[in-house]
């Protein structure tokens, strides 16, 4: 259950460019409908391109209210930076069973009751899940063309950002002055740590203790310290090259080596380190201006 809901809280890029997206929905399914004929459809008189048009006109409204209008009006849950695994199902699924609704409307309601002239609806349960079924098999195929693009385009762009922070790391003459003084680091209880901001590699959260990783006479060490990373964070604000990359790290930017981008964000390679010290949304900005 822990591993689950650690997935699902992953970061997910995403979805823009919205009225792109309607597009791709109404295409794909003008595309299923009229090439395939799927579910008994056929294209065989000027009335049945009118109902195909309906049905197009009925996945453009749909996708235009998940994808256009709901993200205006629940803007807290659509912030792209705690945008999630989890987030972007729940939204898919709203999305598929909202058009499933709208298209069991259209086709047994308007069409059913109006061009046929039924005197009275009854929507059947067994005939409202063959629609809702039939709604899901076509709509998957706009989803996973939504999430490649989405995911690809996220890739793409943070390639390209960690490609040229690279090339600053690279070009950038960067003077390394050790300080003489060590500052000594405290938490929640009397116990602390003294260390030399320059020597420290990475700071991470585990659970109620931070572990501090820095360079002592050229060995690798770490030390542990009951204390908050925020208690951390708020000490190390006069050294602008230990900053805060991730809710559960904090890193030195002179030890990076190299930066790497993923459809996440950002993975930093340090010195003399195996781990990747991950780079999340939220700090992406300052992280970016701290490399510049």
């Amino acid at each position: 259950m822990n591993k689950l809901s650690r997935y699902l809280n992953q970061p997910y890029p995403l979805f823009d460019g919205p009225w792109l997206i309607v597009a791709i929905c109404s295409l794909c399914v003008f595309l299923i409908l009229a090439v395939f004929e799927p579910f008994n459809f056929h294209m065989r008189s000027s009335i049945q391109i009118l109902i195909l048009a309906g049905f197009v006109l009925t996945v453009f409204t749909g996708s235009s209210l998940v994808f256009v209008l709901f993200p205006k009006i629940f803007k807290k849950f659509y912030i792209p930076e705690n945008w999630t695994i989890g987030k972007n199902i729940i939204h898919f699924a709203l999305f598929l069973s909202l058009l499933g609704i709208l298209i069991v409307v259209y086709d047994m309601v308007i069409l059913t009751g109006l061009l046929f002239g039924t005197d009275s609806i009854n929507i059947l349960s067994g005939e409202l899940l063959v629609n809702l079924f039939a709604t899901f098999t076509t709509g998957i195929i706009p989803v996973i063309i939504i999430t490649f693009i989405t995911k690809n385009k996220a890739l793409k762009q943070n390639l390209a950002e960690a490609t040229r922070l690279n090339e600053i790391l690279t070009e950038r003459v960067r003077k390394q002055i050790f300080e003489e003084n060590k500052i000594t680091l405290t938490g929640s209880t009397k116990d602390s740590v003294s260390i030399l901001p320059e020597s420290i590699y990475y700071i991470e959260v585990s659970g109620n203790y931070i572990n501090i990783w820095s360079k002592n006479n050229n060995i690798v060490k770490h030390k542990k310290l009951r204390a908050t990373i925020k208690q951390i964070e708020e000490q190390l604000q006069d050294y602008p090259f230990v900053i805060r990359c991730h809710r559960a790290f904090i890193v030195n930017i002179h030890m990076i080596t190299k930066i790497k981008g993923n459809a996440q964000g950002y993975k930093l390679q340090l010195k003399e380190i195996t781990k990747e010290i991950p780079v999340s949304r939220t700090y992406m900005e300052n992280f970016k201006k701290a490399i510049e």
